[in-house]
């Protein structure tokens, strides 16, 4: 994981997965995304023996809701039918799972009321935002890593306070497929590691959680694991004290062009995710997926890949 600098007070957290074949390792616990930078501080910014970061301000949203919009053009390599359901899915999984208590965790997911159009990870200190899922299509612009399946950049203030996350799937270069047969790269998978980083997670060394740091091409990973939700209702605990406000910092954004370069702050009880749609005019994200159907995406020439960090999105 590499992290860079957006703008002040902000920091901007990259991190990206793609596929690794080996023989996944034991571990003790998950890991969280923290405000150290091993990048800018290498010394300071030591891990433990579980890979786990040690120093700096755990990241995490502050609010029991958060609002996610997909890129109304999506992908031109999956019908429109078969691509929101695994997206929406992804995010379901995370807040529809039940935690130790028999409750659920203190985060749900909304969408804008609005179409969103954007392709771009971007994070205004100024104006409005938004938190997009997004394709690219033609070309994937981390130099060195075109084998990169996606990315998710998460921006945050120094204390920790997550108020912008982008996720960009890499289209351009992977097969993606949403069938549990014939599987190149399954989008639901991906994007199930992916919102994990979302949410403030880092990479787990536990080989059989979600958030273990590979993909095996051809495999299917939808359901969260044991560390999965240990990690999950450790950071957003049904009895957390937050309110459910998913406007984004500075309003709720419709395109990039609303955002200017630069990348939203607690929880008590899980918010409702139809309550959620209520209260902001939009729709609950976990909705969507309830209509999921699955197929086969286009075919390229499958390869193995590992997985690793992306540059930080230039602004």
């Amino acid at each position: 994981m590499r992290v860079a600098p957006l703008a002040r007070p902000t920091l901007a957290a990259v991190l990206a997965v793609a596929a690794l074949v080996g023989t996944p390792r034991a571990a003790a616990a998950f890991c969280r995304t923290t405000t150290c930078r091993p990048d800018k501080d290498p010394e300071n910014c030591k891990k433990d023996i579980n890979g786990c970061s040690t120093k700096g301000t755990p990241l995490v949203w502050p609010t029991s809701c958060v609002s996610v919009a997909m890129d109304k053009g999506l992908t031109r390599s999956l019908p429109p039918e078969l691509t929101v359901g695994p997206l929406a899915n992804a995010f379901a999984s995370w807040q529809e799972a039940t935690c130790p208590d028999g409750k659920k965790p203190s985060i749900a997911f909304v969408t804008p009321k609005e179409p969103v159009s954007c392709t771009e990870p971007q994070a205004n200190t100024n104006g409005p935002n938004v938190n997009i899922v997004f394709f690219r299509d033609d070309f994937w612009p981390y130099r060195g890593i075109d084998g990169t399946l996606a990315s998710t950049t998460v921006t945050y203030d120094t204390d920790g306070t997550i108020w912008d996350a982008d996720l960009a799937i890499n289209a351009a270069s992977n097969p993606l497929t949403t069938s549990t047969t014939n599987v190149k790269y399954d989008l639901e998978s991906i994007v199930l590691h992916e919102v994990g980083h979302f949410i403030g997670l880092n990479h787990s060394d536990n080989g059989e959680a979600v958030m273990y740091a590979s993909y095996s091409p051809g495999s299917v990973s939808r359901k969260l694991q044991a560390d999965d939700l240990k990690a999950l209702c450790t950071v957003y605990p049904s009895t957390r004290a937050a309110t459910c406000d998913p406007k984004p910092r500075g309003g709720q954004a419709t395109s990039c062009e609303a955002t200017s370069p630069g990348s939203s702050s607690g929880c008590a009880i899980a918010a409702d995710p139809a309550a959620a749609a209520s209260a902001t005019g939009g729709t609950s994200l976990f909705a969507l997926g309830s209509v999921a159907t699955l197929g086969l995406g286009m075919l390229l020439r499958p390869r193995r890949r590992h997985r690793r960090a992306a540059p930080p999105s230039h602004r």
